[in-house]
């Protein structure tokens, strides 16, 4: 992940951070120790594994410091067949970060392709083993009741919400605010969602969005930051869907065949004199 630093040089210390797992000088410098000793550990564990394959403790931490890295695909290989291996009670952790390991995975090869294909189009047809494994993973999580589903859906550093753009995803949040209704990050969840369904391209997604930040205002405490920014985002609906469509409006219209076909033919070369040209 990147992060943004602001650096008070006179003061020595960090005036602001951006994303950053840290917010004061002491907590950089423990963070960055730990990423060194992640990196220095890295080796050992690749070679363990390499001489033990089937070492469940050498592969996971393995996995877990790959993971800590930033090395997604190297975790997801090392994730994906361990999970089976995993005792229950351990497994969830670990079935979290791989679904945020092969995310941050497909989303960087997606952004990589829409960078250099230039008929690059729907983002999320690139998502879907994350899709698969993520909602499996979320059923599991709300039949066992299990408060880590906001960990899957809520964290900032890994936004599972592009999981949640259309109909079934929408279900799925509803679930889990009938779940867990006094999560404290139900709050979040329930704004950060609708506010993407807001924008969304088909108006029936949109509306059930405004819906559900209608009820949010409706039932919610009024001094709540989150009330408050479903209550702005209400009073902009409308402007935001015209937005859409104006855009929408704006965009060339592909010609049919025929059009196509005219298209093709130039038209006859204006004589500026009006005189009749001959050929000599």
């Amino acid at each position: 992940m990147r992060y943004l630093l602001i650096v008070d040089a006179d003061k020595r210390k960090l005036a602001s951070t951006s994303s950053a797992p840290f917010k004061t000088v002491s907590e950089a410098i423990a963070w960055a120790d730990d990423i060194a000793s992640s990196i220095k550990s890295v080796d050992g564990l690749e070679e363990k594994v390499k001489l033990h394959p089937g070492d469940v403790p050498a592969t996971k931490a393995l996995a877990d410091e790959c993971f800590k890295l930033g090395r997604f695909e190297r975790a997801v290989e090392l994730y994906e067949p361990l999970i089976p291996m995993l005792p229950k009670e351990s497994v969830v952790d670990t079935r979290i970060r791989f679904v945020q390991a092969v995310w941050a995975t497909e989303v960087g090869n997606a952004i990589h392709k829409a960078q250099t294909d230039k008929d690059f189009q729907n983002f999320g047809s690139h998502l879907e083993k994350t899709r698969a494994h993520f909602n499996a993973l979320l059923d599991d999580l709300l039949a066992a009741k299990d408060e880590r589903t906001f960990e899957l859906v809520a964290d900032d550093d890994y936004p599972m919400m592009m999981m949640l753009f259309d109909d079934a995803g929408l279900d799925a949040v509803e679930k889990i605010l009938k779940a867990f209704p006094d999560h404290k990050d139900a709050g979040k969840l329930r704004v950060q969602t609708a506010s993407m369904a807001i924008f969304n391209e088909d108006d029936k997604i949109a509306e059930r969005g405004k819906k559900m930040l209608e009820d949010f205002v409706k039932n919610g405490k009024a001094d709540d930051p989150q009330v408050k920014q479903a209550q702005q985002l209400l009073s902009q609906y409308d402007i935001f869907r015209k937005m859409l469509d104006d855009m929408k409006n704006a965009m060339p219209k592909e010609a049919d065949d025929g059009d196509q076909e005219n298209s093709n033919v130039e038209p006859p070369e204006n004589n500026s004199d009006g005189k009749e040209e001959k050929d000599f």
